[in-house]
């Protein structure tokens, strides 16, 4: 009972730093919300509590509670301020991302960072060398959480776990980062990422009816096809529309795409184009790659796999770490024969942390000239105008953002030139992943950020002016049965439960448009194992 009043002074702590940054009318919402909010909340205070209670004397206890509460509440709005996106539960335990993440923090958050990591370290020490005896309930405490947080890593505790979550009146909204964390706070919206969805598995007449048509294949389809991803490529009528016009006048044709991330993200883009299923989907959650690399099908429907069933070569390549997002893991799983990253391209820029995209494309020259007149399919990966951006004179990053496109607008009109002057028939789509993550500037200039632009290099006009109509403000999943249509002849068994969503009359918001996919679609494209 001594501890009663820490207990409530600690459930106190995180239950308002889990209020700072929730949009409260949208909060208001929920009718057993007050209920919901403080069961859960206590529960988040106790278990904290207990932990640093082992360790410290009550005082102390409450203060590292506090500080660590604050110090995750601050690196969450950090990551908002950048890429429009609270922080999630992977952020805190994939290492793969931090020399990234790195490039984001100034000085004051490094020294606030590097002080919660020496709290920590010296509360292990203390740990060890303390030689009073802990009070039984105390230690008792102790033992239940940790019991509790490494049972959340068994499927059957989480989704035990995200059930209770349900009940105290908390939604998970899987597919909408941002509005996740407006409705439940950080330390839900933490927990609640930690929580991955999985599709329904299909019965057996979903399964006799999941198959390719191959009926409708185009003989005469072309035998080449680059695909480019353009990181952070993004222009609208009043910012940067000049610095990509040489990119927009060598192509065939243009168009914009809507995209399912802001700021960041890549992988959940080329999902999008290689799978054509909407990322934001409540049968999948947080990025695809990092979440399911695990549990990916080596027989999976994509784009590339497609391509790969009907003899094409199929090559990534991205000019930074394959580690990054897990790319060389998953890369194999959606179809690609062959991943290479910038060690095994050889590409070295010592004047740029992000390397130019021009060594991504001389390596790509190299890789085309093996494969010669043989049908291939190529997905090239840029990163050069990956953010941050440095400002200058409170630009808010626009300059050094312009800088950046400025030389990767030329080294891709480059690089097509060099493909279409080699290779006339060959067919080339560059597309932007998302926005970058320039928020305040966005909001500065009333910026148009709804969609990112597509361009389309095709010797066949008609062809190409006919899929940018078709795809034109679309969303970016709707994109993929748009091209094989035209450059195939017949398109992914997925397809087929997308048209209704991705039509133009689709009366719905867009994430109830992604919901009314069937969840077992996506067990079939990409996690059946047969």
């Amino acid at each position: 009972m001594r501890e009663l009043p820490s207990i409530l002074v600690a459930f106190a702590i995180v239950a308002l730093v889990s209020r700072l940054g929730i949009d409260f009318k949208i909060s208001k919402t929920y009718p057993d919300y007050i209920f919901g909010y403080v069961a859960v909340h206590m529960i988040f205070g106790f278990f904290g509590y207990s932990f640093f209670r082992s360790i410290f004397s009550r005082i102390q206890s409450l203060v590292a509670l506090a500080v660590t509460s604050l110090v995750v509440y601050y690196i969450s709005e950090i990551k908002r301020g950048y890429l429009g996106e609270p922080l999630i539960f992977n952020d805190l335990t994939n290492t793969e991302n931090s020399s990234v993440v790195v490039k984001y923090l100034g000085v004051l958050d490094v020294a606030l960072i590097a002080a919660l990591i020496a709290l920590v370290a010296i509360s292990f020490v203390f740990l060890f060398r303390r030689r009073r005896k802990q009070e039984l309930a105390l230690r008792l405490a102790l033992l239940v959480t940790v019991c509790v947080v490494f049972s959340a890593f068994h499927d059957h505790y989480r989704a035990k776990l995200g059930d209770g979550l349900k009940w105290a009146g908390f939604e998970y909204r899987s597919w909408a980062m941002a509005q996740n964390f407006m409705h439940n706070g950080i330390f839900v919206h933490l927990l609640q990422t930690s929580l991955r969805n999985f599709p329904p598995e299909p019965t057996a007449a979903q399964r006799a009816e999941f198959v390719q048509d191959m009926t409708g294949l185009d003989e005469d389809r072309p035998k080449q096809v680059i695909f480019i991803l353009c990181e952070s490529c993004w222009y609208d009528d009043k910012n940067f529309k000049s610095t990509f016009e040489p990119l927009t006048r060598a192509a065939t044709a243009t168009f914009r795409s809507v995209s399912p991330v802001s700021g960041g993200g890549t992988p959940n883009s080329t999902m999008e184009w290689m799978v054509g299923l909407p990322v934001r989907h409540p049968s999948v959650s947080g990025i695809l790659y990092q979440e399911y690399r695990d549990f990916f099908s080596e027989n999976t429907y994509t784009l590339a796999s497609l391509y790969k069933s009907l003899g094409h070569t199929t090559l990534a390549a991205h000019n930074f770490h394959s580690s990054m997002w897990f790319r060389r893991t998953v890369a194999p799983l959606l179809g690609f024969d062959e991943f290479y990253d910038v060690r095994d391209l050889n590409i070295s820029d010592e004047e740029n942390y992000f390397p130019r995209d021009r060594h991504l494309f001389d390596a790509a020259k190299g890789l085309l000239k093996q494969l010669g007149s043989d049908p291939y399919f190529v997905h090239l990966i840029t990163v050069h105008m990956h953010g941050p951006y440095e400002e200058v004179d409170g630009d808010l990053g626009a300059h050094g953002y312009q800088l950046r496109a400025e030389r990767t607008v030329s080294d891709t009109v480059s690089f097509v030139d060099w493909v279409r002057k080699d290779n006339p028939e060959a067919v080339i789509v560059v597309y932007a992943d998302h926005v970058p993550p320039m928020t305040p500037f966005f909001e500065q200039t009333g910026a148009d950020i709804s969609n990112v632009p597509v361009w389309v290099f095709d010797p066949d006009e008609d062809r190409a002016r006919k899929f940018a109509h078709a795809g034109d403000k679309k969303k970016q999943f709707c994109i993929n049965s748009e091209f094989t249509e035209r450059y195939i002849g017949v398109s992914l068994p997925q397809a087929a439960y997308v048209k209704s969503v991705c039509s133009p009359t689709a009366s719905h918001t867009q994430n109830e448009n992604n919901a009314m996919v069937p969840g077992w679609v996506f067990f079939m494209a990409l996690f059946d194992r047969g």
